[in-house]
């Protein structure tokens, strides 16, 4: 490591950020989305040696940077009249966006070879839900019902899995906002499905890097197990008229075990997409 006693500390408008600081990957993360002000007096009394802005589209963030008292000043290749006070900006590459913000640590010269393996490890001693083989659905989507394939959708999926194998077990992850998907579970699937809500990232991977394969809406938890390099069924629709090729060249990260499915171009919506087809899929990768 570079800088093995830094302090690394986070501003973020998202309360998810906070699981970062809970597995110490962050020694401190600041939520600033309704207190900007404090957020901008609380980064200018600390004084950072080096502050890195990963939000290039948020003029905000880029007042922070300016104000920030940072000696070095590093961020993305902007058109904000902001961009004359960084000490670097670094070209906004295409590909999996995990890659594109390791490339923010180059003016550090710190070596970017990020091995995804190294995410399994925070499995530790979490147990499995199931001592069965099992399949992982993750039918989340906080951005909206364009990205939510739908919980009957991913039900009757299983329902034909298990008619090609019944020994199948199914397990769900689900956010708060997903806690009504349980009752629908119980009646379509019964004590063929466990059902996880808010699971930590400790009990998400071990999850993924076990089951048979992951089926997941474009959601935190499945980009949890993209990076985890996991057999993966990415599931894809339109947002009105922007095509998801437009999210996918940043959000999928696309190797041989990772497959992504799509609607019709004439119906878009992700809900037409079939569980028949689903299903046929991810019968490949159980056998």
């Amino acid at each position: 490591m570079n800088y093995p006693n830094a302090e690394i500390f986070a501003w973020s408008p998202v309360e998810e950020a906070l699981f970062f600081e809970d597995i110490q990957v962050l020694d401190k993360v600041n939520l600033v989305k309704n207190k900007k002000i404090q957020g901008l007096i609380e980064i200018r009394k600390w004084k950072p040696d080096i502050l890195i802005n990963m939000r290039p589209a948020s003029e905000f963030a880029h007042l922070i940077t300016l104000c920030s008292n940072s000696s070095v000043k590093i961020g993305y290749e902007t058109k904000s009249l902001f961009k004359y006070f960084y000490t670097f900006l670094v070209t906004k590459s295409h590909g999996y966006i995990a890659f594109r913000y390791l490339n923010l640590l180059r003016p550090l010269k710190i070596p970017i070879k990020f091995n995804f393996d190294a995410i399994r490890k925070f499995e530790g001693n979490t147990s499995l839900p199931h001592k069965k083989s099992f399949i992982c659905l993750i039918p989340v989507g906080g951005e909206g019902e364009h990205k939510r394939w739908g919980i009957e959708n991913f039900c009757r999926m299983c329902q034909l899995i298990s008619q090609y194998s019944p020994s199948l077990h199914y397990v769900f992850l689900l956010g708060r906002k997903e806690s009504g998907y349980v009752r629908i579970i119980d009646k379509m699937l019964g004590k063929n499905a466990s059902t996880y809500i808010n699971a930590n990232i400790y009990e998400i991977v071990k999850i993924v890097s076990n089951a048979r394969v992951t089926i997941s809406n474009d959601c935190g938890p499945g980009h949890l197990a993209q990076m985890c390099e996991v057999n993966y069924i990415g599931l894809w629709g339109w947002k009105e008229d922007e095509s998801p090729f437009v999210r996918m060249k940043e959000w999928f990260f696309s190797r041989p075990n990772a497959i992504s499915i799509l609607p019709h171009e004439e119906q878009k919506d992700i809900k037409t997409i079939s569980p028949n087809d689903v299903a046929n899929i991810a019968i490949q990768f159980c056998r």
